[in-house]
């Protein structure tokens, strides 16, 4: 398979897998009696069958995001080389790999990781998703820039990554604020939110 397609069945994959694991864990939480609106998503995590809509769920997010990530750098080094561009630009290509891994693979790992049984792993895990993420959207976008800037369809598009990656940003340091004005991560918060709330599982009691 050529890289375009095999790119857009990585992306359309992950987008999918993705998607339906947070419906089905958005959907248990409701099930569960949990306040409907803008739950965390660690809370999906805290008893069953959430807990495994979860774990399962990050593990094969984790995955397609090494798969995307893998395949970007290998179309982008192929439009690098055809193009003649400096190392420069193919190092940074090489760069760009290391902190998208990293976030897939802290992915995989958050699953196995509930706040409630080891709460400063959790958050390291999370804030490794999200800062090692921003790293590689940035480091691809310039290589990409730098091999298409030519397109004005491109060009919109940048602009759209921009936006995105701005809101990202934006609304993370909102939650950060949010956890450390409430702390909401706790049990006597997530207690609030629920009303048949488990007092203990299988999982946890391990």
């Amino acid at each position: 398979m050529e890289h375009m397609p095999r790119r857009r069945l990585a992306i359309l994959t992950m987008v999918c897998v993705t998607s339906a694991w947070l419906v089905l864990g958005y959907v248990t939480w409701i099930m569960n009696g949990c306040r409907a609106w803008l739950p965390y998503i660690s809370d999906f995590d805290l008893y069953e069958p959430g807990d495994t809509i979860f774990t399962v769920g990050t593990f094969a997010s984790g995955f397609l995001v090494f798969w995307i990530v893998m395949e970007l750098h290998s179309m982008n080094m192929t439009r690098l080389t055809e193009k003649g561009h400096s190392k420069l630009w193919q190092g940074i290509n090489h760069l760009a790999v290391f902190p998208g891994l990293i976030g897939a693979f802290s992915c995989i790992r958050i699953g196995s990781v509930p706040w409630d049984t080891d709460g400063p792993m959790h958050g390291h895990y999370a804030l490794d998703i999200f800062y090692n993420g921003v790293y590689w959207c940035l480091l691809v976008t310039f290589v990409s820039a730098k091999i298409w800037w030519s397109s004005p369809s491109f060009r919109r598009i940048l602009w759209m990554r921009l936006g995105v990656v701005g809101h990202l940003c934006f609304g993370q340091n909102l939650v950060v604020l949010s956890i450390v004005q409430a702390n909401s991560l706790d049990e006597v918060g997530c207690r609030a939110q629920c009303r048949n709330w488990p007092v203990q599982d299988d999982h946890h009691a391990s």
